[in-house]
């Protein structure tokens, strides 16, 4: 499941599954609706390297 994406049903973006604390959203995400921890990102080419 590390590597496993998906697409937001909030934002539909695509993420990696296993950075995000909810299955069916994002990191930013759940951080904004829900509150859970967000972390910072990394952006490379506009992607952020941990989350996508």
């Amino acid at each position: 499941m590390k590597d496993q994406r998906g697409i937001c049903d909030e934002c539909g973006s695509e993420f990696l599954i296993s950075a995000s604390k909810m299955k069916a959203l994002c990191p930013e995400c759940s951080h904004i609706l829900y509150g859970y921890e967000n972390f910072a990102h990394v952006f490379k080419n506009g992607r952020c390297e941990k989350c996508l």
